[in-house]
């Protein structure tokens, strides 16, 4: 595989941020991003059996440079598409925008999206009622008013090492339920990353819920 072009079968790996408490081995902190996946696969007829070839890797708190290098090289690409999950870490109210390192590749083949100023405040908006029970849940009093903002201090404060147990609850609570009857309503920076990496294969054999 020496191409992004020449090779159906090239992974389309997620390359994920993610607090250093997440990444332990009995939180895999790719499992909530494949439940994701599933349920934006099936909501634009994709067909669920797409996320499965998904390679979805968490890389601890940086995502540098090195890895989309490694992956997607301009010229000697190994991957068809490479999706960058990342945060903002901003808080002054600014539109985030990737690093000017990415500019180097391919938007083709390489883009970033970015969760402002976290993943979890990014996940409220519409979803009010399912992070409180999600919270509820892991046993994490919820704030008196479900706000981004009133989140992103919660998880920067008394809950900052249960961000693990927080997205894996909420990927419960949501495949919970079938595509057609979740409420669950998809960021729109989450919704943009899947479609990029579905890419044009909108005609894949829908299959069962991937357990993993």
């Amino acid at each position: 595989m020496t191409g992004a072009g020449t090779c159906s079968s090239a992974p389309t790996p997620i390359i994920a941020k993610t607090a250093a408490s997440t990444a332990t081995a009995a939180s895999p902190p790719a499992l909530p991003r494949r439940r994701l996946g599933h349920l934006r696969a099936a909501s634009q007829h994709t067909g669920a059996s797409i996320t499965v070839s998904l390679a979805i890797t968490p890389m601890g708190p940086r995502v540098r440079r090195s890895t989309a290098d490694l992956l997607a090289s301009p010229g000697h690409e190994i991957v068809k598409r490479l999706a960058i999950l990342s945060d903002s870490d901003d808080r002054t109210g600014k539109t985030p925008s990737p690093p000017a390192w990415t500019n180097n590749f391919s938007t083709e083949i390489v883009r970033m999206f970015i969760s402002a100023p976290t993943l979890e405040p990014s996940l409220v908006q519409g979803n009010e009622g399912l992070v409180t029970a999600t919270l509820g849940g892991i046993g994490v009093p919820a704030p008196d008013e479900i706000t981004p903002t009133s989140i992103d201090a919660l998880f920067r404060t008394t809950a900052k090492k249960r961000k693990a147990e927080f997205a894996l609850e909420l990927a419960d609570r949501i495949s919970s339920q079938s595509p057609a009857e979740t409420d669950f309503q998809m960021p729109n920076h989450i919704a943009e990353l899947f479609d990029f990496v579905f890419g044009d294969r909108s005609q894949v054999a829908a299959a069962a819920p991937v357990n993993d």
